[in-house]
This record gives C-alpha cells, structure tokens and sequence, in this order.
C-alpha cells in the first residue's frame, strides 16, 4: 500500500481544488523518498526477491525466472529497489505478473534507465506505518503552501530539511538509529561496525 495518493492526502487535507492534484502527487513521491532516507528505514516486509535474472526498461522491470508472485508482490504497492546499476530507488507498482512488475505510469513520468540483467537485484515490497500518512499529508501541505501558483513543482530534495522540527518530530518513532561515517558515507547500526 503506498504511503499517500493525491486522493488520500487531499481528502485527509480537506483539498478540493482538483488542480493541485499534480503538484501533490509530485511533492507525495518525493516526500516519501525523503523521508524513507530521513528515518534510514524503507518499511521492508517479508515479500522480496534477491536474483541476478532482473532488468528493467520503460516502465517494467523483468524477471525471466518469473519469481515477483511467488516471492508476495501485488498490484498496488510501493517497493525499494536496490543493488541496481541506475535505478535504485522506491517506485510505485500498479500490476504484477510472475515475470515482470509495472510502474504507476501516472506517478512515474519518466521511465527507468534501461538495464540488462546481471548484478544481483534486491527488490523489497514495502509497508508504511498508517500512522504516518496525517504527519507526511502534514508535510505535503507545507510543500504545496510553498509552490502555490506554479505552475510545475518540483521537488528539490535539498530544500526539505526546511520542515518546521515539530512537524519532523512526529517520524521519530519510526527511525532507525544509527550513526553515518563522515568519511565513508556508510550508515552503521552498531558502534564500530561498518554495516549498512
């Protein structure tokens, strides 16, 4: 289930000027990418697939050993895709077949950067907490109080620390602690170690 849709957050906002729709659902997918890295924690659960047979293009990402409905995927989810040479990161996935997953073309704009299989890829079906939706619409309505009157918004992932540390505070309980190594860029759990 996604963290948030244009709808929902509109609906929890009390937002009825259809023509926000867009900048919503631009500052909803970042956000959530933000936020995810913010807290060092992406919500895995137990439905995820680890096999060198993935490879993505347009808007699909392939398996030619058919493994997405055995390993738990559905329609309508949000995953973390990782280990990938270009296309690292959380998507939108709107139909699942054992072979190939597809991304929500009306979220997803672009396309992935196409890429045979080779690598190992760890894909992980995702879960956000439902307490989290109020605090993350919260923040979308701070972002769009922003980009009001534009005409395109876009989400300068920068610029986000500018939430107010109240509104922030409310994700605590869903971080996970560790510390980054300044010279290294790796995110340790355990003192002394290096694991990320």
């Amino acid at each position: 289930m996604p963290l948030l849709t244009a709808t929902r957050t509109m609906e929890l906002l009390g937002i009825t000027d259809d023509s926000l729709r867009p900048i919503i659902q631009a500052n909803a997918l970042g956000f959530q990418s933000w936020i995810a890295q913010r807290l060092r924690n992406y919500f895995h659960t137990e439905d995820w697939i680890l096999a060198a047979t993935i490879s993505f293009s347009g808007q699909t990402i392939s398996d030619s050993d058919s493994g997405f409905v055995d390993a738990g995927f559905t329609s309508n989810m949000d995953i973390h895709i990782e280990n990938s040479k270009r296309n690292d990161g959380i998507y939108r996935v709107t139909t699942v077949a054992a072979g190939s997953l597809t991304l929500d073309g009306d979220l997803h704009a672009n396309d992935f950067n196409t890429e045979a299989a080779a690598n190992s890829i760890y894909i992980t079906r995702m879960l956000w907490p439902q307490g989290m939706e109020l605090p993350s619409a919260k923040a979308i309505e701070f972002d769009i109080g922003e980009t009001r009157g534009v005409n395109e918004a876009t989400v300068n992932l920068d610029d986000l620390e500018k939430y107010p540390e109240g509104l922030l505070m409310r994700f605590e309980p869903w971080r996970k602690w560790g510390f980054t190594h300044k010279s290294t860029n790796v995110t340790s759990r355990f003192p002394g170690s290096t694991d990320g």
